[in-house]
């Protein structure tokens, strides 16, 4: 199911210039390289949350270098997963 969500993920945003996956290596977290956003993973993640109501992790959380991007969870209902990344992927386009 976890290979699942990964590839739902990367097709469903590779029509999104200003989103970039970040292959996870294992376990049950992926990054997103958000640096085409124009936005730091703090305001990413707030913004995020107050408009569509999705949750991620910023990656300032991880260290300076993560700055550009947040982390998502793969652990989520098959569903909700789906609607979560259609959520962020209409955010970013409204940027």
């Amino acid at each position: 199911e976890l290979l699942e969500k990964v590839t739902f993920l990367s097709r469903h945003l590779a029509s999104n210039a200003k989103l970039d996956l970040v292959p996870p290596q294992s376990g049950l977290f992926a990054f997103l390289d958000i640096s085409g956003s124009g936005l730091t993973s703090d305001e990413f993640a707030y913004n995020l949350l107050l408009e569509k109501n999705v949750a991620l992790t910023p990656g300032i959380s991880f260290g300076r270098n993560w700055d550009n991007h947040v982390r998502i969870s793969l652990a989520a209902h098959k569903d909700e997963f789906e609607e979560g990344v259609a959520l962020v992927d209409q955010f970013t386009k409204e940027l």
